[in-house]
């Protein structure tokens, strides 16, 4: 179980925590597969398919995961 499956269009908007960095809480996920969008929502600005995200806080840079505050 995990978050629920959404659409390209209907993809849930991150939590602006200022400086650049945005946050989103997948409840009771143990282990994700994600991408991210930009705000066009156009499919081709989006980053690769991440894989293994284990659960924990995370950051990404749009290159680099990291479990370290940046």
């Amino acid at each position: 179980t995990g978050a629920p499956a959404t659409n390209w269009a209907s993809c849930p908007a991150m939590k602006d925590e200022g400086n650049g960095w945005y946050s989103y809480t997948l409840e009771g996920a143990t282990l994700s597969n994600i991408l991210f969008k930009d705000k066009t929502g156009e499919p081709t600005n989006k980053t690769g398919d991440q894989t293994g995200i284990k659960s924990g806080k995370h950051w990404f840079d749009g290159t680099t995961w990291t479990d370290a505050d940046p």
